[in-house]
């Protein structure tokens, strides 16, 4: 058993007790390899789910013969079953010195908050028996296990150094996959617009979430600000009324533009914020 005291990471796991809540199979996404899993296949297989009947063949299985409609048809038909495949989940952690910056003590960083919804993701992706990957700074990490999955997460959780990931991988990923971008974004248009388009190229299902502090999003901008004047050379005082609307403005088209290209792109996206229950923002994103 895992302590959380020295782990922001595990406390929030406990504390919106999210191992309660998983389950397998909450993405709706294709089964990508021909090695067994628990997603559906667009082959043929050995689901529970009926996609169609054929005549009976001598060697095909008694279990598969489909009694009723044999019976009203007074002939031997089979159930034609889907296959169950697996399929690889690649999950994509933005280390950006941005990510671990706080405002309140009593909210965990976004970089928690990314950790914790790659925990959701990744245990999700094993309990479907999928092939899953962390890619983190310049590692690609497969993770075999729930245990692996937590013990990297840790690790992870425990590194000083912040940069940005998105410059290593953004031609990286393994062509097929499903990707999960765990960032806040905080990235120039152009070069979120060319990591977009490297991403795309492969066809992958991509979901992006961006994760945001409550504090950051609406910050209050408390006290008195002087801005020198680059032209006098003078300091003035501005209204903090004007600084707050321009912050704002600033803020929100940013995230509207990363929102509508990521769109434009067929990824899915939506919101995290590290204040509240990450499970329901996650759920806003994903297929159940």
């Amino acid at each position: 058993m895992h302590s959380t005291q020295k782990s922001p990471f595990l406390k929030n796991i406990a504390r919106f007790n999210l191992d309660a809540r998983l389950g397998k199979n909450l993405f709706s996404v294709p089964g990508t390899s021909n090695r067994m899993g628990e997603r559906i296949a667009p082959k043929p297989g050995a689901s529970p789910a009926t996609i169609d009947y054929r005549q009976y063949r001598p060697g095909d299985p008694i279990k598969d013969i489909d009694w009723k409609l044999s019976a009203r048809t007074e002939k031997t038909f089979i159930k034609i079953r889907e296959g169950y495949r697996q399929t690889d989940f690649m999950i994509m952690l933005d280390n950006s010195a941005s990510m671990k910056t706080t405002y309140n003590n009593s909210d965990p960083s976004k970089f928690t908050t990314a950790l914790t919804l790659a925990y959701l993701v990744g245990k999700i992706a094993l309990k479907s028996r999928d092939r899953l990957y962390l890619l983190w700074h310049q590692d690609k990490l497969k993770i075999d296990s729930e245990n692996a999955l937590t013990e990297n997460l840790i690790q992870i959780e425990k590194v000083e150094q912040a940069k940005n990931s998105f410059d290593f991988w953004e031609s990286k990923f393994d062509p097929g996959a499903n990707v999960f971008v765990i960032s806040d974004f905080l990235i120039e248009n152009k070069k979120f617009s060319h990591f977009l388009k490297n991403l795309s190229q492969s066809n992958q299902n991509l979901f992006f979430f961006s994760i945001q502090d409550e504090i950051e999003k609406n910050f209050t901008f408390k006290g008195r600000y002087h801005f020198l004047d680059p032209e006098s050379k003078n300091f003035k005082l501005n209204e903090i009324d004007d600084i707050k609307k321009n912050y704002q403005n600033l803020y929100e088209n940013h995230y509207l533009s990363i929102a509508k290209k990521s769109k434009n792109f067929g990824a899915k996206f939506g919101t995290i914020l590290n204040n509240r229950d990450p499970f329901l923002d996650f759920m806003k994103v994903v297929v159940v």
